[in-house]
């Protein structure tokens, strides 16, 4: 074993100046290189002297290529140490008497220590990361914000050949009255309807890829084309949301809910301005759903409510005066005075949008568009996602719709300072006294 290691030893020291000859012959090409570049460059070297430099470069090339080749033959000679400390194990008689013990069940087991270079790829010459690693799971990154406003329209498909969204707002005049006998009513009722329409948003977006990508990695493009799709269609409720297309200078943008869906919250609509005796977010709630019950004259009952999560978490909070929490909420669905709570931090904190679900209208053209395109001079791929569509709130059921601007506002709109929201009149009693008067008569 000895001599293993001694041969070992000797070998690396074989090595470590086989390299530094090899960095030698390297740093004497880079100096001949750089002389052939300026003698070309600047044009004063004769013809011969750049042959001589070129031959000179050729000739420490091959010196260097018999360096490399004299490495690896040592190199080979080194990781066949290994085999043969194993080789001189296995034939040495301590070995066969062991291992012949064990079978005759005189031994329980046998060891051997095997000596070999220490510095021997087969024991710690692994540099490389790649075959140790394992990966786990999926790839992470670009998170979305849930789609409420996408999931909770009502889809209305738009046919072949049509290119925008239109409804009739209705108008009808009432003159019910009175009238007397055998005489002709002298004022009719009247109705009217207006036609009006929308030209549909159309949202597009594009991702190129190589075909290296779609070859050597499908995991990563497979993911990349999932994330495109939800990057439009976050991008869509975004739009739904807070855009402010028009009929004149945007008609092709998105009308969005906060500005062309809904009505502004008003406390006196609702007959609770200054009202609320400690006034608070739900109160709000309550105080923007009694709006919507009484401008729609009972058609429209509002279901849901959107809100910021901090102030979803402020509505779980609330406390009586003892600081009990007055509802302990369940975590998903949750209800207050009768609506769900649809939490989505794409609306700002501090608004709120109290509305009835089955006004809010998404008119699309087929749905979302994917086409993927081949980019023969580049050897690549282009993605193409595309979308059409508007959001309609027919003029009518936009009171079906509060939008509340500052929660903290319409809190104060509503509280009262009074310790008693109601004052009742009892009503009055009277009292007759009556005078009784009696005879009597003598016998």
């Amino acid at each position: 074993m000895e001599e293993l290691e001694v041969k070992a030893q000797e070998l690396k020291s074989q090595l470590e100046a086989i390299n530094a000859e090899r960095e030698g012959f390297k740093q004497a090409i880079a100096e001949m290189q750089s002389k052939l570049q300026e003698a070309e460059t600047k044009g004063q070297a004769s013809e011969d002297e750049v042959k001589g430099i070129k031959e000179q470069i050729n000739a420490l090339n091959e010196s260097l290529n018999e360096i490399n080749k004299k490495t690896t033959m040592v190199e080979m000679e080194r990781k066949g140490t290994f085999v043969d400390a194993l080789k001189e194990v296995f034939e040495s008689d301590a070995f066969k008497n062991e291992f012949n013990e064990v079978l005759d069940g005189k031994r329980a087991k046998a060891a051997f220590e095997i000596k070999t270079d220490p510095t021997s790829v087969i024991l710690s010459g692994m540099t490389g990361d790649v075959t140790r690693t394992y990966a786990y799971g999926g790839i992470k990154g670009s998170l979305y914000e849930a789609n409420k406003f996408l999931a909770n329209m009502t889809a209305v498909p738009v046919p072949q050949d049509k290119n925008r969204a239109m409804w009739y707002d209705g108008t009808y005049y009432s003159n019910v009255g009175y009238m007397t006998e055998l005489t002709a009513i002298s004022t009719g009722d009247g109705a009217a309807i207006e036609e009006k329409y929308r030209e549909l948003a159309k949202v597009g977006a594009k991702l190129p890829f190589s075909s290296e990508v779609t070859n050597d990695m499908s995991y990563f493009i497979n993911w990349a084309r999932t994330k495109g799709v939800e990057s439009v269609m976050n991008k869509i409720d975004d739009l739904i949301w807070g855009r402010a297309g028009t009929d004149t200078t945007k008609p092709k943008e998105v009308y969005g809910i906060k500005t062309k869906g809904s009505t502004a919250f008003n406390a006196a609509t609702a007959g609770l301005a200054l009202a609320i005796v400690d006034a608070n977010i739900a109160d709000v709630i309550l105080a923007g759903a009694t709006q919507i019950r009484i401008s729609g004259k009972g058609n429209y009952q509002p279901n849901a409510v959107f809100m910021h999560p901090t102030d979803v978490a402020k509505l779980r909070a609330l406390k009586n005066t003892r600081a009990d929490y007055i509802n302990i909420l369940p975590d998903g669905v949750m209800l207050v005075h009768g609506l769900v709570i649809l939490e989505t931090a794409k609306i700002s904190a501090g608004e709120m949008l109290i509305a009835t679900l089955g006004t809010l209208q998404l008119h699309q053209k087929a749905g979302l568009e994917m086409e993927i395109e081949r980019n023969a001079s580049t050897d690549g791929y282009t993605m193409y996602m595309r979308w059409r569509g508007q959001v309609v709130v027919p003029t009518t059921d936009i009171v079906g719709n509060v939008y509340v601007a500052n929660i903290n506002t319409a809190i104060a709109a509503i509280s009262s300072g009074a310790a008693v929201q109601y004052t009742y009149t009892l009503p009055t009693t009277t009292t007759t006294t009556t005078t009784t008067t009696t005879t009597t008569s003598g016998s």
